[in-house]
């Protein structure tokens, strides 16, 4: 369940950049990180560790970037 919530996520940034980068500057900036950088690493996350998941390899280090990523959204 988890893991698709996060590919739908990274693929609607994924397709839609500029939203993307617009998220990244001000819905959920990340004070110690360049919101360009911000948007790379949350879209890899989202698009990386629900693979991992959805296959069973590395579960608990493929969770760990998707837990931080929620608690940086909330």
């Amino acid at each position: 369940m988890a893991a698709g919530i996060f590919w739908v996520s990274g693929i609607l940034k994924a397709t839609n950049w500029p939203a993307a980068l617009e998220l990244a500057r001000g819905e959920y900036p990340v004070p110690w990180l360049d919101p360009v950088a911000a948007a790379w690493l949350g879209a890899a996350v989202e698009l990386v560790c629900p693979v991992f998941l959805l296959l069973g390899l590395a579960t608990r280090i493929a969770a760990l970037p998707m837990l931080v990523l929620s608690l940086v959204i909330q």
